[in-house]
């Protein structure tokens, strides 16, 4: 069955003037019109598309991915105010309605809304800035290390605010932070610990043996990336470091170390070498 608000494969039932109908199920056909289609298209075929209403109400596909979907947090900017409410850019051709009862504050053009999409009462998708509404405080679902996705939301006096897997709200400590995060930033985390209270406490590092596993990999990566050549050793410093690979000088100084003994690089003054 085809869902309005994600991105999906649907199948073709057959070409028409105007574009390609698809196979919906319960919603119907949906029109994907010529200047969505990708070229070549035909009955039978597979497309993947996001379906969404038209300004008419309509649904309509496209096979333009936008910046947020059903159930997603994001930072969209701001484009025209009117009597029905806000107006966010998205990515695709209508731009996403922020109803009056979703806002939080008084949306300006040009500036941008941390934002949830969500489905009205007829089945639309709109933007919701009432974040509280929608997102949790607990969870129970976690398990220590587990990885998540986060939105950052606004920094505190003790840390980063954060969106946890678009359904949760999570607390990043600044003793995590080497560099500034930016508010709508989407990044990886990982599940610090689990709190008496069920609040989630968020890393940015992965945990024990992943965490070095996979940054060993990324190393090498970046390295044959670089012609065999980083910048970076055990002198660097650790803004330095956090700038490139977003881990602390402990965590680096460790991997290298690892890499080092296993002949795979040599660390000199300048940087370290791939072997």
């Amino acid at each position: 069955m085809a869902r309005i608000g994600i991105t999906q494969p649907l199948t073709v039932l057959h070409r028409a003037r105007q574009g390609a109908y698809l196979d919906g199920a319960e919603l119907g056909e949906i029109l994907l019109p010529n200047r969505e289609a990708p070229e070549g298209l035909e009955s039978g075929d597979s497309v993947n598309v996001f379906v969404y209403h038209d300004g008419e109400g309509r649904l309509v596909a496209t096979a333009t991915k936008p910046r947020a979907q059903l159930g997603e947090v994001a930072f969209l900017n701001v484009v025209s105010v009117s009597r029905v409410g806000a107006f966010l850019e998205w990515g695709l051709a209508k731009d996403l309605l922020l109803p009056f009862g979703e806002q939080r504050g008084q949306p300006e053009e040009g500036r941008s809304q941390l934002v949830k999409i969500i489905q009205n009462h007829d089945g639309r998708l709109v933007a919701s800035a009432q974040l509280d509404r929608h997102l949790e405080d607990t969870a129970t679902c976690y398990q220590q290390g587990d990885e998540v996705v986060l939105v950052v939301a606004h920094d505190t006096d003790i840390g980063y605010k954060v969106v946890v897997d678009f359904r949760y709200w999570g607390l990043i400590n600044l003793n995590e932070i080497r560099a500034p995060l930016k508010r709508g930033q989407r990044l990886t985390g990982y599940i610090q610990r689990l709190r008496p209270d069920d609040r989630l406490s968020i890393s940015l590092n992965a945990p024990g043996a992943a965490k070095s596993d996979e940054f060993s990999e990324k190393v090498l990566a970046q390295l044959e990336k670089n012609d065999g050549f980083l910048p970076l050793n055990d002198k660097s410093s650790p803004e330095e470091i956090f700038s490139s690979f977003r881990v602390s000088k402990a965590a680096f100084k460790q991997t290298i170390g690892k890499l080092y003994k296993a002949r795979k690089i040599r660390i000199e003054k300048d940087g370290i070498y791939l072997s």
